[in-house]
This record gives C-alpha cells, structure tokens and sequence, in this order.
C-alpha cells in the first residue's frame, strides 16, 4: 500500500515540474511571440498601404492616356483596374511574405525560416519581371494614343 501512495506522489511531483518548465517556456518566449505579432501587423498595414498607393498609381498612369477616345471605353476601363488591382495585389503579397519572413526568423522557425528565404529570394525577379510587363503594356498604350492622335491630325 505504501508503494502506490508512492507512486502517486511521483506523478504529482513530475506533473508539477512539467507545468512549472511549460510556463516559465512560455513566459520566456512570450516577449518573441508579441514581437512577432506586432510585425505582423505593421506589415499588413504597410502591405494594405502600399498595395492602395500602387493601385492609385497605376489607375493615375492610366489617365494620361484617356485623352483619346476609345471605341470600348467600358472594356479598356475593366482591362485598367484588372491590372491596376493585379499589381496592388502583387505589391501586397510581397510586402507581407517579408514581414512573415521576418516574424519567422523573429521566433526562430528554421524550417519555415528556410521557405521563406527561398521565396523572398525569388520577389525581386518577380515584381521585375511585372514591372517589365507593366511597363510593355504603357508604352503599348502610348503608342496607340500618338498614333491615333496622328490620324486625327491628317
């Protein structure tokens, strides 16, 4: 009978030392979890910022071509917000992959640290690669304007 109050005694002792070691884990790396928290918040907010103000200057290039009529107004205007939100969307998502990445590395996460640094390796080949579409479809734009305006003139 002695041996069971024993081992009773046992459980409730490693039980005890298991809670007491969870929470001083958990008090020690709250500070890290807050923080990483916190810049996930500024990187949305960042990210929704910028992601606004490309769309805006996107929309804004946009309008310097409208001095020329067009036959599908309403079709070329859906075509200018797609691409308009398209790359305020592409802006977005990598403004908040690097905050993630940050926040990973922040809470010292190797294996979601290690695909994140992959991917935020592989943003600036991509927005450049946007860009260069982005700017092909402008100068496309451009080029249509002067050479409607040319057959307006003769």
């Amino acid at each position: 009978m002695k041996e069971s109050s024993l081992d009773a005694f046992n459980w409730h002792s490693a039980i005890a030392e298991t809670y007491q070691e969870l929470s001083r884990q958990i008090i020690g790396s709250a500070p890290k979890v807050i923080g990483a928290i916190a810049l996930l918040l500024l990187g949305y907010v960042i990210a929704h910022v910028l992601r606004l103000s490309v769309q805006k200057l996107v929309q804004g290039f946009d309008s310097l071509f409208k001095r020329v009529p067009k036959e599908s107004d309403v079709k070329q205007e859906q075509i200018k917000k797609s691409y308009a939100r398209i790359i305020g969307k592409v802006t977005f998502w990598s403004v908040l992959i690097f905050f993630v990445a940050s926040s990973a590395n922040l809470l010292e996460w190797k294996m979601f640290t290690g695909m994140m640094d992959s991917l935020v390796r592989l943003l600036p080949i991509i927005v450049s690669g946007l860009l260069i579409v982005f700017g092909g479809v402008l100068f496309g734009n451009g080029y249509k304007v002067c050479q409607r305006s040319r057959e307006w003139v003769m």
